[in-house]
């Protein structure tokens, strides 16, 4: 198993990398809904503004699977 942490990468320049080095694979992003700061009123508001208006580079978090090609 591999780990790798990439920063201001996109799903489709992590798509082709994979494809390039001979792996079947899927990305995909996610974004956690407010519901965790349920526990203050203020947490969940603040929440909810990040979540609408934050920039896309600071939204979703990709998850990348591959395995190699066989």
């Amino acid at each position: 198993m591999f780990f790798r942490r990439c920063t201001g990468a996109t799903a489709s320049g992590i798509r082709s990398k994979m494809r390039q080095y001979g792996f079947d694979g899927v990305v995909y992003g996610y974004e956690a809904e407010p519901s965790y700061l349920s526990f203050s009123k203020i947490a969940y508001w603040l929440g909810v503004l990040h979540q609408r208006f934050a920039p896309a580079f600071l939204k979703a978090s990709l998850f990348a699977f591959a395995q190699l090609a066989k």
